[in-house]
């Protein structure tokens, strides 16, 4: 089973820095320190057969892994042991390098190695093993991912940091990267990227000493970002609270959206590790309690980060001189506490009561937009989007920055917008025509496309010709200015068009006038 939040997708206002710069980091630690390993290991194997060392290992190994209850690899190296002693030198070559890999990752046979209590020799035959590994120690000590694994045994200090930043496979990497960008895209843009920074840092540590208790003195290695992934999680449901959030789900086989409130997947989160860890624990190194443990970290931290004090005084406090402050700056001042409160009712009413009051200001029917957008299937969210895209639309033909406001608005409540955007055939090849004019001609192509699937009957009064011209000439003008073969193409797309349904225009007399 998964479930996971949905954020809404950034722009360059809201450009996500910290997860951009987590995800850098992790991708930077697998492809250029941790890939080079596959040649330490190589050299180590090399080593290994050189020095001769599995006369001397293997067969405490064996005894190691049959007291252990691998009974796989005690077969594998009784087969090496009696290749090796009836002098089949095919079998040292074949066998060798593959299971000194594997001895030299059971650290705790290495341990009980180094204090002899797996090879009971005299001083001479010991010092003489210990001769024979330095050199092989010494090319497994350039290993990076051996270094800066966390091992709860050994327990150094740097290990707590690394290993989040740390994976064991392209597939590991890339689920934990998929899930890094998901649930911090949606804590980034509540929170801001220095909080959600740290959060990961804090939340990674403090999985890994949640987990220690249930392996505390244990040898197996742990790595990956998946703790503090999970830390983000938990930040995710305790910032958002009650407050409806889209997740994506699947349950085996199928899968689909849903929106819940943010709080009540914490508790489900949490029960789904321990579901997966009574199942698998004897089967699987996933650190099932470090999930745990991130997933509390993370809610407890964001619960602080939402009552701090000092912030709740600086958020709750009226401004000193609010008696002789203008009623509607003192409204959007509380309006902006709301949304940094993360309030988002308690904002989206102030924000609507300030465009009513000045229903010609842009920057409210903005706030009120962004906030509504949460539910991009309720009534209020696509009013407002039209709202704002009536008021942007009569200043975009004088000033251009409220062009870039119309067709960014208009992408967004296109894509967003359920069941469909709701606009009139007359809307949308007004707002086809003023945004190809104004060389937005992605937005504009949102409606004029409609439009041009949509019957005669459902049309009126619409002039499609003129709509189709009118985008004609905008691509015209983008491929005269230097812009991509497709421009041209789309030129032609519409004068085709035209031509076929227009064959008798005056639009079509001006479009091959262009053309020439």
């Amino acid at each position: 089973m998964l479930i996971v939040p949905l954020a809404q997708k950034p722009t360059w206002a809201t450009l996500p820095v910290a997860t951009l710069f987590l995800l850098f980091i992790n991708l930077f630690v697998f492809l250029f320190l941790q890939i080079p390993d596959g040649k330490i290991e190589n050299s180590f194997q090399e080593a290994y057969v050189r020095v001769n060392l599995a006369p001397m290992e293997f067969p405490q190994f064996r005894r190691w892994v049959e007291d252990k209850g691998d009974k796989r690899l005690a077969q594998y190296l009784q087969a090496f042991e009696e290749e090796n002693s009836a002098g089949n030198d095919g079998g040292t070559v074949r066998f060798t390098g593959a299971i000194a890999l594997r001895l030299q990752s059971d650290r705790e046979f290495l341990a009980q190695l180094e204090r002899r209590q797996r090879i009971a020799l005299s001083e001479e035959a010991f010092a003489k093993w210990r001769e024979a590994r330095a050199p092989v120690d010494a090319v497994w000590r350039k290993n990076f991912t051996e270094n800066y694994m966390f091992v709860p045994a050994r327990a150094e200090p740097i290990t707590f940091l690394t290993h989040m930043f740390m994976h064991a496979g392209f597939g590991h990497l890339l689920g934990n990267m998929v899930m890094l960008v998901l649930i911090g895209l949606l804590v980034e843009q509540a929170i801001g990227a220095w909080p959600t920074l740290v959060l990961y840092l804090l939340g990674g540590f403090g999985s890994l000493v949640f987990e220690l208790p249930f392996h505390s003195g244990a040898w197996i290695g742990s790595l990956g970002a998946s703790g503090a992934i999970a830390a983000l999680m938990g930040a995710a449901a305790a910032l958002f609270g009650l407050r409806k959030v889209r997740f994506f789900y699947h349950v085996l086989f199928y899968f689909d959206f849903i929106m819940l409130p943010a709080i009540v997947v914490l508790p489900v989160w949490i029960l789904n590790e321990l579901w997966q860890w009574a199942l698998l624990r004897h089967e699987s190194n996933v650190a099932y309690f470090a999930h745990i443990g991130g997933l509390i970290v993370g809610a407890a931290l964001a619960f602080a980060y939402k009552s701090w004090p000092k912030r709740t005084v600086a958020l709750t406090l009226p401004p000193e001189d609010a008696s002789e402050e203008d009623p509607l700056v003192t409204k959007e001042r509380r309006a902006r506490q709301y949304v940094t409160q993360m309030n988002w009712d308690a904002a989206r009413r102030e924000f609507v009561a300030l465009a009513k009051a000045e229903p010609k200001n842009i920057g409210f029917a903005e706030q009120v937009y962004k906030l509504a957008r949460m539910q991009p299937a309720a009534e209020g969210f696509h009013s407002s989007a039209l709202s704002l895209l009536s008021l942007t639309g009569q200043q975009a033909s004088r000033q251009p920055e409220y062009a870039a406001l119309l067709a960014r608005t208009l992408i967004d409540y296109w894509a967003l917008a359920k069941p469909a955007p709701q606009f009139s055939a007359s809307s949308m090849a007004k707002l086809s025509k003023l945004l190809a004019k104004q060389s937005f001609i992605d937005a504009a192509e949102l409606p004029a496309t409609t439009l041009t699937k949509m019957p005669p009957e459902k049309l009126g009064e619409v002039n499609l010709a003129d709509v189709l011209l009118t985008m004609l000439a905008a691509y015209r003008r983008a491929a005269q200015a230097g812009g991509s073969g497709n421009d041209q193409t789309r030129a032609q797309h519409y004068f085709n068009m035209l031509e076929q349904r227009f064959p008798a225009s005056d639009e079509l007399k001006l479009a091959r006038q262009m053309l020439v």
